[in-house]
């Protein structure tokens, strides 16, 4: 998965003539229109779904949502003719390593061991089964077990999984024989797996190559190699929207098996991914689109967050957002199921903001048409019908006003309609009924705080469980029974994974990233040649760094201790020791206080350093480790009195409530920012400001080369000059941190004095 750029385009809303309020033109407009014959008996491709991608621990948060919240989730995502309805499920192949925001574990993690289902995935799948029967499966891997070192090891490592997977009642139907965006090795997959896949009963599942990124070199070699071209069923790539004259020439169907995403619920991206979608359908000879992923599901400190058309990340409040997005997507799954034929004729790109899609089931004369408008101006359609259906047409829109609206039907007149699409909208017709904008059945919480002291013993989870609330970045940390009724949670990982593409130490993450004033503890077990790392406030997570984020205990099998801070991947050790007598039999108690900028560490109840630092205001809890049985247990999150907030408010800098005077830009942020939203200005005296009612405030920003200097005030009284210039790119850092105000409100206000400010959210409580 690779993280797409957003494009930025302006909005003007077209004005038309219209028969009422929300109808579609119906008589022929006087102006020049874009004239399509739908030939039903016209030739075509046969269009297989909009999916999802379920990799990279983006399913794991919702495993833990209350059971109400996660079944209107599920709903949302895949009941037919409600929300997303979306018809392919591709499941990752876990390996027990990151593959872009999360590590999902591996069935098989040695040769002699027996295959296990492991994970959210195998739950999900099945759910989106029990909402969608049809539901479709494919499997992919990312990364591979150590021990598998042949091709002989990996024809068994699939076998297993797709021995899983019918077990579990969501038996594959697509497998892709190598690895995501990797090599692809054709004689393996003619000589070895395609063979295996026959013998052991799974002559029935198709292979899909190479998923790779951004091209479809493979069609150069099916066109010329007859049994390569036997072996594969379809031809993927990534990224990607147009395709080549060889991948077309293999006649097999064409994937975008991963794709572009929304992007939270940006709606310049929406409309940028519906042009993506459009094309690739159209002159991309595409017919078969996944979302990576679909479902926002990690936290917002992780890498590639904020991706997804349905945002479910705070599990303990069970709050989520279904995005307008997934409404978009509606424009096309609940209008075109898989089976359906796009027809050639009647699809295409008129210029780079519009497309049109005419979508004919095979066995009626019924048909749809889905018309998108990236651009600014109104675009006019005249429709010739020939060997369809002539019944009146349903039509529904989604504009950045309304999502999903059902308008006043068309009638066709002597075998043809005319409509015109407005500017930046998305218009579905159809000869069916069903539709629906579905809503949930139950309610969805407000999005608040994971409320504090927050423990677990681990002694109510079965055995080999993942823990609750944790997704988990690199490695296993699951949990082990020590006997007596007692258990913990172990990382269980000991030999280094074949990574896809970081590599480092296991670690997980856990919690609400919105703590702030409070202490983490829990009683750790380190064996020999091994570490366990205690870390709060983790605020940003990138598994190419090595280590979790945040202020830091880590406690080494040699005794000694390193209390200290990784921010942005940069390590600033503040206090090291030795425990004296220490032993890796010995369980020992390791806590991280985080009170406003003073930090301290204890180990066994005793402080043993403390420091002040103001880079980090909030964030979640993380554990690391050494490639070892590391064992934790009796974990302890706890505010750092009764009478402090151990939770910020963040304010998004792009909301409604800060005000801005001079001259702002919106810039394109990035997954390291908040939002992935940012507000800058180079103009001297450009300010912003926030009222809020609290005790502590926090302005939270970019600090970079050729970033500026800014005042900054409180109630009108100058604090203090911050210096954001910093050669290297820190991101989501404090840039001024104010605690110990009276209780009340108070107005924060920032003034640009020279350079650049980047600005990305403002904490406060």
């Amino acid at each position: 998965m690779l993280k797409r750029m957003l494009r930025q385009c302006s909005f003007v809303t077209a004005s038309a003539v219209l028969l009422s309020t929300a109808s579609v033109f119906v008589a022929l407009p006087a102006y020049a229109s874009t004239s399509v014959t739908i030939n039903g008996s016209g030739s075509g491709r046969t269009f297989e779904g909009v999916g999802i991608v379920n990799s990279s621990g983006t399913s794991k948060l919702l495993y833990d949502y209350p059971a109400n919240q996660q079944s209107d989730i599920l709903d949302f995502l895949f009941k037919p003719n409600f929300g997303a309805g979306l018809t392919v499920f591709k499941n990752e192949i876990g390996g027990d390593m990151d593959s872009s925001s999360g590590a999902e574990p591996s069935h098989q993690r040695t040769a002699a061991e027996t295959p296990t289902a492991r994970g959210a995935n195998f739950w999900m799948a099945a759910q989106a089964k029990t909402r969608y029967p049809s539901m479709k499966y494919e499997a992919l891997r990312w990364g591979l077990p150590a021990w598998v070192a042949t091709d002989t090891d990996k024809k068994n490592y699939y076998l297993n999984y797709l021995s899983l997977m019918a077990a579990n009642g969501t038996p594959l139907d697509f497998l892709g024989p190598e690895q995501n965006e990797g090599s692809f090795n054709r004689d393996y997959v003619v000589n070895t797996l395609k063979p295996a896949l026959t013998a052991g009963g799974y002559s029935n599942v198709k292979l899909v190559a190479a998923d790779a990124y951004n091209n479809w070199n493979v069609a150069d070699t099916v066109v010329s190699d007859t049994a390569l071209s036997s072996a594969l069923y379809a031809i993927s790539s990534h990224y990607i929207i147009t395709s080549t004259a060889n991948a077309q020439a293999t006649g097999k169907p064409l994937y975008s098996n991963e794709s572009d995403t929304p992007m939270h619920d940006d709606w310049t991206r929406t409309m940028y991914v519906a042009g993506r979608m459009a094309e690739s359908f159209t002159t991309g000879k595409m017919v078969r689109y996944m979302y990576q992923p679909a479902l926002d599901g990690v936290y917002d400190t992780l890498q590639y967050q904020g991706k997804g058309i349905l945002t479910a990340n705070t599990p303990w409040s069970g709050h989520y957002d279904v995005n307008q997005s997934l409404w978009m997507t509606a424009q096309f799954t609940q209008f075109a199921p898989p089976g359906w034929k796009i027809l050639d004729g009647a699809s295409g790109k008129l210029d780079a903001n519009n497309y049109y899609i005419t979508f004919k089931d095979p066995n009626t004369t019924n048909y749809s048409v889905v018309i998108v408008n990236t651009g600014t101006t109104a675009t006019d359609y005249a429709f010739t019908l020939q060997n369809v259906s002539t019944s009146s047409l349903n039509v529904w829109r989604t504009t950045q006003s309304t999502s999903f609206s059902q308008l006043t039907s068309i009638t066709p007149s002597a075998g043809a309609f005319s409509l015109s699409a407005p500017a930046q909208s998305v218009t579905s017709l159809t000869t069916t009924t069903g539709q629906t904008k579905g809503t949930a059945t139950y309610s969805d919480p407000a999005d608040t705080p994971q409320a504090l002291t927050y423990t677990d013993n681990f002694n109510g989870y079965a055995t080999g469980a993942q823990m609750k609330y944790a997704v988990d970045q690199q490695g296993a940390f699951e949990v082990v029974d020590y006997g007596s009724g007692n258990k913990g949670l172990r990382q269980v990982i000991a030999t280094k994974p074949q990574d896809w593409m970081t590599t480092g130490d296991p670690y997980t993450t856990l919690g609400d990233t919105r703590w702030s004033n409070y202490q983490v503890s829990a009683d750790v077990k380190v064996p020999s040649g091994a570490y366990v790392t205690v870390s709060g406030r983790a605020n940003l997570h990138n598994p190419g760094n090595y280590s979790p984020s945040g202020y830091q205990m880590q406690l080494f099998s040699s005794g000694n201790w390193y209390f200290r801070k990784v921010d942005n991947g940069v390590v600033t050790n503040f206090a090291n020791g030795t425990v004296a007598g220490f032993s890796s039999a010995n369980w020992y108690n390791v806590k991280v206080a985080m009170n406003n900028n003073q930090i301290t560490a204890y180990i066994g109840g005793t402080q043993v350093a403390t420091t002040t630092d103001a880079t980090i205001n909030s964030g979640q809890v993380a554990f690391a480790s050494k490639l070892a049985a590391v064992d934790i247990d009796n974990l302890k999150i706890e505010p750092i009195t009764t009478t402090t907030p151990s939770a910020i408010n963040r304010q998004d800098s792009s909301g409604s409530a800060v005000t801005y005077t001079g001259t702002w830009a919106d810039a394109n942020g990035t997954w390291q920012d908040y939002g992935r939203t940012l507000k800058t200005s180079s103009t001297v005296g450009a300010s912003l400001q926030y009222t809020f009612t609290g005790t502590n405030a926090a302005i939270i920003g970019r600090k970079q080369s050729g970033a500026g200097t800014a005042d900054v005030y409180i109630d009108g009284v100058l604090q203090t000059t911050i210096n954001t210039a910093n050669t290297a790119a820190y991101y989501r850092e404090a840039l001024y941190q104010k605690a110990g105000l009276s209780s009340g409100s108070h107005t924060i206000k920032l003034v640009v004095k020279t350079g650049t400010m980047y600005v990305d959210a403002i904490e406060t409580s």
